[in-house]
């Protein structure tokens, strides 16, 4: 329900996601949080249900973005639905789940309210998630942990059953890292600005420490460049690809904040980083574009992509050009200034 009420702010999604605030809670603490200690059923099960809340973090992340400025980093909310206050707009169907019982065009219904008390004074899911990602908390690490398998790893169970629920789960960390990184710098100066209280104190203490926010996610990501190589290394999966075309754009984010990006990354992985740009730039250039209006979203993906790796390998040739131009320099600035050996009479 809240991938349907995303776009209108509605039901689940009021308040930038306030109203389903018990529900994120628990799919964060639960069922994420435990998913390496819970016992499931089959692997199937464990891996569809954090592709599920993975999908929830982002859809999250897409609410905390599209609310406005002035009520995006503050605490509480008035628990009105604001798609319940015109009751000729209001969806009978939505109704029928958030308020059973009482119908679309009685008053009760247009000043109808949230009554759980937690999301009156909670902030917006969002804004914890951003907190989280932004500190290294337990949830980023858990969406690095799952896009630790790699590439390989990934490619080898895909055969097995639960092969696709662990593809779609790895792709629902894929875009949730995307979505965080489309907002991170701005989130970040945002609660500096308003000195956002992580503990749950003020939401505009002027005083309150911020130390938590001083790393974005780009520099989170490289505190361990094993786990950046696993992330971006989906650019050489083959089988599905959504999964190389968010991780090139993961990657072309990090190529505009990291300097030398490649050289930070273990040898080993440099050259199945390059190949796997290469392959989705050729599949950019290859891929004749397809007449379906449903393909349209697919072929604008593909194209960005094919334009990320493009920037990509300029960036790389730029890279080592200055690299060469530096050594050569250096070089001949140590033959100039060497010496003269005396001559022998």
């Amino acid at each position: 329900m809240l991938a349907a009420t995303v776009a209108t702010g509605s039901g689940p999604s009021a308040g930038a996601g306030r109203a389903s605030v018990t529900a994120f809670r628990f799919v964060r603490d639960s069922v994420f949080g435990n998913l390496a200690r819970r016992q499931h059923r089959s692997a199937t099960e464990r891996w569809s249900l954090a592709r599920s809340a993975v999908e929830h973090f982002r859809l999250q992340l897409e609410l905390f973005n599209r609310a406005p400025d002035e009520t995006r980093y503050a605490r509480g909310w008035n628990g009105v639905d604001p798609g319940t206050s015109d009751p000729g707009t209001s969806d009978p169907g939505l109704n029928d789940v958030f308020h059973p019982g009482i119908e679309p065009r009685s008053p009760l219904f247009a000043d109808r309210a949230v009554t759980d008390s937690a999301s009156l004074d909670a902030y917006a899911p969002g804004r914890d998630l951003m907190v989280d990602f932004l500190s290294d908390g337990v949830t980023f690490r858990g969406v690095l942990a799952v896009l630790s398998v790699g590439h390989e790893f990934l490619t080898a169970e895909r055969t097995q059953a639960h092969g696709e629920a662990l593809e779609g789960c790895v792709l629902a960390c894929l875009e949730c890292v995307v979505t965080a990184l489309a907002m991170d710098k701005r989130c970040a100066n945002a609660m500096r600005e308003f000195a956002v209280d992580q503990s749950g104190g003020s939401a505009f203490e002027p005083d309150a420490s911020l130390g938590a926010f001083h790393s974005t996610i780009d520099q989170v990501i490289m505190r361990d460049a094993s786990q950046c190589a696993a992330v971006l290394g989906y650019v050489s999966y083959r089988f599905n690809p959504a999964l190389p075309l968010a991780a090139v754009r993961i990657l072309s984010e990090l190529s505009g904040r990291v300097e030398r990006l490649v050289d930070l990354l273990p040898r080993a992985s440099r050259r199945g980083l390059v190949e796997g740009c290469a392959s989705v730039l050729e599949l950019a250039v290859l891929s004749p574009p397809s007449d379906d209006p449903d393909d349209a979203a697919a072929d604008e993906q593909i194209s960005s992509a094919g334009a990320a790796v493009s920037f990509f390998f300029i960036l790389i040739w730029a890279i080592r050009l200055t690299s060469c131009f530096v050594y050569r320099c250096s070089t001949f600035y140590s033959i100039a200034s060497a010496p003269t050996p005396p001559r022998r009479p």
